[in-house]
């Protein structure tokens, strides 16, 4: 507790008036002779027992309301916990306060209300505290923009930086911003630390990751007080393309693109909305298709197909027409290659033992008027040995046996990935373990064959961050791997240096592992893609029923998702998050001096490229967008950047939710000016008692007069005739 006025405090001597009147209106009994004398001693007992009770109670409030009138006028102040105490124990001690500012400048903040977007408004909020601050002070200034830190700075120099601040595609999360602040600040010298976090409370910025990491920081660093300036708006609504999905950005030509968007809703919409499909041609953007979607629930599908691309590069955007506050995330935009079909060697015990794979891989084997993905050829064990492994993208050996050998089989396929074919081995019951843990099979496979396993189990993948499986990962929730159960299959040795697990099974055994080899990559399955088995080498059990089960559809998705990685067509990334850095391979055999991008606004970036380089890399790809590098002749690529799909997520995150996650008593919440005013006043002097001393004044005074008018009405009453 402190005083604005100390000085005033010497008003509580006035005390002693009220002492003094209180003496001096003391009354010497009255004598009464009554003939009832007992009863009257009794009487005047009482009497004078109440009288002297409220004597004493007046004088005492009498005395109070004097001492609260000397408090009010001395200006009493409830100050904050300061490092002396404890509060700041987590960083150096010193005087004052020492703020930090975090400005939530990501897309989100172009959200427009009342003619302002987001940041405009945290903009105009965080000038004012700034203003307000002693030059002295330090601030640590923290935005969203990829690649920032957290700057510490004078007032001055934070005012400025925050009225430049712009909205970026391109941004880290916003808890990653906080984390950086609150670091800094717990470094500097003040006694009182406090971060004003100015943000919209949207989804997409207080997802569940988010909150965990700024309450970790929260608790690594106890003397920082968090405060959320609400910036955002009480009801936002909104319509954003958050997802854009097709099977593969690499098509072959003939090959139709299927696209599948998502549009995610926050607010009320009654009307149904266009969604439109268009394709960049060499005049601008052509609209190839438009749906009109009934916009019930939080996200509404729709689904586009588009045909008839020539052979190169493609890149569009499916937009949603809702002529809401947030236009960025509107559009999403995609890119595709469309070249000849990869060609690939499927090698089996029979040529009827792939074919459940092949139709997997390749639609056209049941449908010559679906235009093949893959140019595939079969071939049996038998004719192995005189194949030529020249020209194609890759081999599959589907249920491998013993005769892989003959003529040097293992070393030919270690040829093949050196040259950069990929060579994927689907196990069965043909394999040895003293022919798969050769020197020559080793040199080739991720890891050595142990035993073979009858344990029942079945496909559970719990990542799908491998680009082998990322194909997969939009229909993780649909996919009910226990439906495909694995009866057999091989259990793996130690994995070689550089090999890793793609996919696991339910009881955490590996079920697909890969390596890179040379320029290629190598993948092994450790159960048969064979809807067949041979009870002579099977031992009467079936190995699974991934490609026989009801609906095999996730077969398929996985069958198709290996083949592009063995041949090469996964490698083909075209689609980025603003802020990722680019990488886009360079033509084998050719050396280039230098590139030009071409933005999405027209701008022509030329860079040079350094000498011995397979591959660039684009660090300033930031504008949401279709981008083109050229090169000559020799490079002439596209690729598109989008909008983190959580930009769009504007609904708000209730503040008791973030009390829970973050700790009731380390957050507050400031909706407007009156209260970030009143939230400064406490943080850097304490919050002031004027008003409540008052109030006790008040109240005092009242129950003094009632006092007083009952303690002189008795007396009146009681004096003789």
């Amino acid at each position: 507790m402190a005083f604005l006025a100390p000085a005033l405090l010497a008003g509580v001597l006035l005390i002693g008036i009220p002492i003094a009147l209180h003496l001096r209106r003391r009354r010497d009994p009255v004598r009464v002779e009554f003939p009832a004398l007992r009863l009257l001693k009794r009487n005047r007992h009482r009497t004078e027992t109440q009288l002297r009770l409220r004597r004493w109670v007046l004088l005492a409030l009498r005395c109070c309301l004097l001492a609260l009138l000397a408090a009010a006028l001395a200006r009493p102040l409830l100050k904050p916990p300061s490092a002396d105490s404890g509060a700041a124990a987590d960083g150096p001690a010193g005087e004052g306060v020492g703020l930090a500012l975090v400005i939530d400048n990501g897309p989100n903040a172009a959200y427009q209300s009342l003619n302002e977007t987001r940041l405009e408004a945290a903009q105009e909020l965080a000038s004012k505290l700034l203003s307000g601050l002693p030059g002295d002070t330090p601030v640590v200034l923290a935005d969203r923009a990829a690649g920032g830190g957290a700057s510490m700075l004078e007032p001055a120099a934070a005012a400025a930086r925050v009225d430049r601040l712009r909205v970026g595609g391109a941004a880290k999360p916003l808890a990653a911003a906080v984390r950086d602040a609150v670091v800094r600040l717990a470094e500097t010298p003040a006694a009182r630390r406090e971060a004003y976090v100015f943000t919209d409370l949207s989804a997409g910025a207080w997802d569940e990751a988010s909150q965990r990491t700024v309450a970790a920081v929260l608790e690594e660093h106890p003397g920082v007080a968090l405060r959320l300036v609400d910036v955002g708006v009480a009801e936002p609504r909104n319509a954003a393309i958050d997802d854009l999905r097709m099977p593969s950005e690499s098509l072959a030509v003939g090959e139709a693109l299927a696209l599948s968007a998502s549009i995610h809703l926050v607010g009320e919409w009654r009307e149904p909305l266009a969604v439109q499909l268009w394709v960049d041609g060499e005049k601008g953007p052509v609209k190839r298709d438009e749906r009109l979607v009934d916009p019930k629930g939080k996200s509404v599908p729709v689904e586009f197909t588009l045909s008839g691309l020539s052979e190169g590069f493609t890149t569009g955007f499916v937009r949603v027409v809702a002529g809401d506050a947030a236009p960025d995330d509107d559009a999403r935009y995609f890119a595709v290659e469309v070249r000849r079909p990869r060609s690939m060697l499927i090698v089996a015990p029979e040529e009827r033992d792939a074919v459940f794979f092949r139709a997997a891989i390749d639609p056209s084997v049941m449908d010559p008027s679906v235009a093949p993905r893959f140019e595939t050829g079969v071939i049996a064990f038998d004719a192995w040995p005189r194949q030529s492994l020249a020209g194609y993208d890759a081999v599959v050996m589907i249920d491998p046996s013993p005769t892989v050998e003959r003529g040097r089989g293992w070393r030919r396929l270690y040829d093949a990935a050196i040259g950069g074919a990929g060579v994927g081995v689907f196990l069965g019951g043909e394999a040895t373990l003293d022919d798969f843990n050769s020197p020559d099979a080793q040199a080739l496979l991720p890891a050595p064959l142990e035993w073979r396993s009858r344990d029942s189990t079945y496909l559970r993948p719990t990542s799908f961050a491998h680009p082998a499986i990322k194909p997969l990962a939009p229909y993780a929730d649909a996919i009910l791997w226990q439906t495909f159960p694995v009866y057999q299959r091989w259990e793996l040795g130690d994995l070689r240096e550089g090999a890793a697990v793609v996919a696991r099974y339910a009881d955490g055994g590996p079920a697909i592992v890969e390596q890179s080899v040379g320029r290629g990559r190598v993948l092994m399955m450790t159960t048969s893609v064979n809807d067949r088995y041979n009870p002579a080498v099977d031992g009467g059990y079936e190995w699974n029923r991934l490609p026989t089960g009801d609906d095999p559809w996730p077969f398929v998705l996985l069958a198709r998702s290996l083949a592009d990685y063995l041949t090469g067509a996964a490698e083909t990334q075209l689609s980025y998050i603003a802020g990722e850095t680019v990488s886009a391979p360079l033509p084998t055999g050719v050396e280039l001096p230098g590139y030009v991008l071409r933005t999405p606004g027209g701008e022509a970036v030329r860079q040079s490229v350094p000498p011995g380089r397979s591959e660039l890399a684009i660090p300033a790809a930031t504008e949401p967008g279709p981008y083109r590098l050229e090169a000559g002749a020799d490079l002439d690529r596209r690729f598109v950047v989008n909008l983190d799909p959580r930009a769009g997520h504007v609904e708000r995150v209730a503040f008791s939710e973030l009390q829970t996650s973050l700790g009731k008593d380390r957050v507050e919440l400031i909706r407007n000016e009156e209260e970030l005013t009143a939230s400064i006043d406490l943080g850097r002097v304490g919050r002031e008692l004027y008003g409540w001393v008052l109030a006790l004044v008040a109240a005092t005074l009242v129950g003094e007069q009632w006092v007083g008018n009952r303690y002189y009405r008795q007396t009146k009453e009681n004096k003789p005739l």
